[in-house]
Order: structure tokens, then C-alpha cells, then sequence
């Protein structure tokens, strides 16, 4: 398994690729069978399995979005192969107002060191429980 350092590089990468909007650079983190889950109150497909619904998952994303980013404000160890991340998402509807909104991202390793498993949620403290971790873990 990739060590807590080697996650949280991977993690920082994917983050800048979706940032950038760049799908080849996050498909080269991802394993071939990802998964994604997506908040419930999301417009569109909430689930997401494989490279085709990875590529769906960020057409859903910027199509829905004018403008959307993230921001990794912190990585936790949550097990020999996740990590836990906290961070800021914000974005602009197409023609509405700009949301911002802290969230947990439990994202889970494959042993070659790629990302398998992406779960957001959109309470901190619903992914610090998700992880097996607690405000305590965030000091």
C-alpha cells in the first residue's frame, strides 16, 4: 500500500487535475475501476464506476457548473489505505450565485497506489465518522 505521504501527493494531484479540468492527468491517479459517490443533493448522477463514468462524473460537474474548484485545506490519515480530506468546494451555477461549502472527501487506495474509491460528503463531521476519526484527529 502507498504510505500517508504518497496518498495525500496522490490526493493533492487529483485535485489539481479536476481543477484544471484536466480528465487525463486524474484518470493517471485513478485505478481503472474507481468509484465515485457524490453528495445526495447533487443535480445529477450521484454514482459513478469505471473510466467512462469517471469522464461522465466530471461532464456532470462542468456542465452543471460554471465555475467549480476545490481547495485540499487538510489530509488525515483514516487507515493503511485511505485518507481523509478536508476542504473547501465552491462554484458557480450556470447563472446563479457562487457556493461555497466545507466537505469531507474519504478517498480509499488501491495497492498500486492508485485512487479506487472517492466519497464526498457534505458535513466534515459525517466524513471524520465515515473515517473512524473525530474532531480530536483534526488538531
Amino acid at each position: 500500500m502507498p504510505s500517508p505521504a504518497e496518498m495525500s501527493e496522490v490526493v493533492r494531484r487529483a485535485d489539481e487535475a479536476f481543477n484544471r479540468r484536466d480528465l487525463g492527468a486524474f484518470r493517471a491517479v485513478a485505478a481503472p475501476g474507481i468509484e465515485i459517490h457524490d453528495l445526495p443533493d447533487m443535480p445529477t448522477q450521484r454514482g459513478f464506476r469505471g473510466p467512462e463514468a469517471l469522464e461522465r462524473f466530471f461532464e456532470d460537474n462542468w456542465g452543471t457548473w460554471e465555475t467549480v474548484w476545490g481547495d485540499v485545506e487538510r489530509i488525515l490519515e483514516a487507515g493503511p489505505d485511505r485518507v481523509l480530506v478536508l476542504a473547501k468546494h465552491a462554484g458557480r451555477t450556470r447563472g446563479g450565485p457562487e457556493i461555497a461549502q466545507a466537505r469531507g472527501v474519504l478517498v480509499t487506495f488501491a495497492p498500486n497506489g492508485k485512487i479506487n474509491e472517492i466519497r464526498f460528503f457534505a458535513d466534515p463531521g459525517e466524513a471524520l465518522a465515515a473515517a473512524g476519526l473525530n474532531e480530536h484527529n483534526t488538531a
